[in-house]
């Protein structure tokens, strides 16, 4: 056993949490698209939902890609990364609900 742990067995769980960053980069994007549609009625709103998602699509994004260099170093999700990624989450349910509450 070396300092960095044991050897990790061969198998396909990097490539699946990689695509799952992916998965989860793309619908939050898909998210971001969808409030923008619905918040075109407002400029403010559409100014706010445009900078606030363009961040949190760029945030999870470089998450995302900080996730796939460890990769093959370690496994599990970093506590930072998990906060990211559920504050993130939080963030685009509230502004959906304001979304929903204004139309």
């Amino acid at each position: 056993m070396t300092a960095a742990g044991p050897p990790r067995p061969p198998g396909v769980a990097p490539e699946r949490t990689a695509l799952a960053w992916t998965r989860t980069l793309l619908s939050y994007g898909v998210c971001v698209l969808l409030c923008l549609r619905l918040a075109r009625g407002s400029p403010a709103l559409l100014a706010t939902v445009a900078a606030g998602g363009g961040l949190a699509v760029a945030a999870l994004g470089a998450a995302a890609r900080g996730r796939q260099r460890e990769l093959p170093a370690r496994t599990g999700l970093a506590p930072v990364q998990a906060a990211l990624a559920a504050g993130l989450t939080v963030l685009l349910a509230v502004a959906a609900a304001a979304l929903v509450l204004v139309h």
